[in-house]
């Protein structure tokens, strides 16, 4: 078989604050992706997504610690990893997208500037030859007139083309895995549908691996190829974004979707999920979403669930729950 772009096995992270016990805030993540797959990561805030997404690159820092599991990207173990070695993957084998392009580009460089000082920092690579390709990269990402557009600051861009300049970073090395955390979360749904569009392309004609962090099942919908759906430090499903969607297995995942506003009824009050998750630390003894689940059972609030293969199905799926819900 081949070996996935990137593969995370039982990974637990913790935080630790003015001396206090360490506490678990991520526990048991895994999943893979393969080469040319988008793997969605979905949940409310506070579910752990983006302490993910900060560890796979290894851009957690202080009070964040990972405290143990596996992160391999193309079967090398970036945990334990030194850091030089750490940073020459860094920005070339495994890249990052983060949710605001203005925080990732400074505003007294130009956009060429940003792209060619990401490329020499890996490749030993002549000017001329740095700025062609950044302009192919913009180019890829979907950016309009991108040999003008190198020439561009900052400030004179959109949201939207900010946000595929920084898309552009990620992708001028080629890399093997880019993790995007929000990355269209504050763009209007105009831009953000042709990001989604042009991030799709890329993932099949490039064949680079995507890990899309999101709240919105929406764009889960619309990108996804896998699905991990997180809730209070766990993964409470995971499998095919098309079948845990359209036949979701946890009350939760159910719940998610039922908020969603193009699902409900016009001229009716949005729904909501009652409640809110527990903070990281505060456990409960049985299950974590037990509290808030309109399914709930007495056994839910005293066992502990575990993420099991989930019988019945076509295709490999996983459920944390002990009572789940029909396929």
């Amino acid at each position: 078989m081949n070996t996935p772009a990137l593969a995370v096995s039982d990974l637990r992270i913790g935080i630790r604050r003015d001396g206090a016990p360490t506490i678990d805030a991520v526990e048991g993540v895994s999943f893979t992706v393969a080469a040319g797959q988008v793997l969605a990561i979905v949940g409310e805030s506070g579910s752990g997504k983006s302490l993910t997404a900060l560890a796979l690159p290894g851009l957690h820092q202080p009070p964040v610690t990972i405290r143990s599991g596996s992160i391999r990207l193309e079967g090398v173990e970036l945990l334990g990893l030194a850091p030089a070695a750490l940073r020459r993957l860094r920005g070339s084998r495994i890249a990052i997208v983060l949710q605001d392009p203005m925080t990732a580009l400074n505003p007294v460089q130009r956009v060429q500037t940003h792209l060619i000082e990401t490329i020499r920092a890996h490749r030993p690579m002549g000017y001329e030859e740095a700025r062609e390709r950044s302009r192919l990269a913009l180019a890829r990402a979907g950016v309009p007139e991108p040999a003008r557009r190198l020439q561009s600051w900052p400030h004179e861009l959109s949201g939207g083309l900010r946000q595929r300049v920084v898309i552009a970073m990620a992708l001028v090395n080629d890399p093997a895995v880019i993790v995007a955390d929000e990355a269209t979360t504050a763009l209007d749904v105009t831009v953000q549908g042709e990001i989604l569009r042009e991030v799709r392309r890329l993932a099949r004609d490039s064949g680079t691996a995507f890990v899309w962090i999101t709240h919105d099942l929406g764009v889960v919908e619309r990108i996804a190829d896998t699905v991990c759906v997180m809730y209070a430090g766990q993964v409470v499903e995971q499998g095919p974004a098309g079948a845990v969607l359209a036949q979701p297995a946890h009350p939760y995942t159910r719940a998610l979707l039922d908020c969603v506003p193009a699902r409900q009824r016009a001229g009716t009050r949005l729904n909501q999920i009652a409640g809110a998750p527990p903070s990281a630390g505060q456990w409960p003894s049985g299950c974590r979403f037990a509290a808030r689940c309109p399914m709930v059972r007495d056994d839910c609030t005293r066992t502990p669930s575990t993420l099991s293969v989930l019988e019945g199905t076509d295709m490999p799926r996983s459920v944390r729950c002990l009572h789940p819900l029909t396929p």
